[in-house]
């Protein structure tokens, strides 16, 4: 299984409601967040989110410009189909 992670430019790390239901995401300590089910979800690189780690768009209100010009990055789950959230 192939999740795609779309990097967007100047904004957030996109995942289709498809992929995101795939997704396991977890903090720091490895706890696992609640992910809105059936819905894409937007994950924050701004660090200007008041929804961390997902974005809010805060992005848009600030000066912050991204320091790529845009990829898609893929990752490939283990071997035993088990979803693994990528390592971002």
């Amino acid at each position: 299984m192939t999740i795609t992670i779309t990097v967007r430019k100047n904004g957030s790390l996109g995942i289709t409601a498809e992929d995101a239901a795939q997704v396991r995401l977890v903090d720091h300590d490895g706890t696992p967040l609640q992910m809105p089910e059936g819905k894409a979800i937007s994950i924050c690189r701004c660090g200007k989110s008041q929804r961390m780690p997902f974005c809010d768009s805060s992005h848009k209100q600030s000066s912050w410009v991204s320091a790529d010009i845009g990829c898609r990055v893929e990752s490939v789950s283990a071997a035993d189909d088990t979803p693994s959230a990528p390592q971002l």
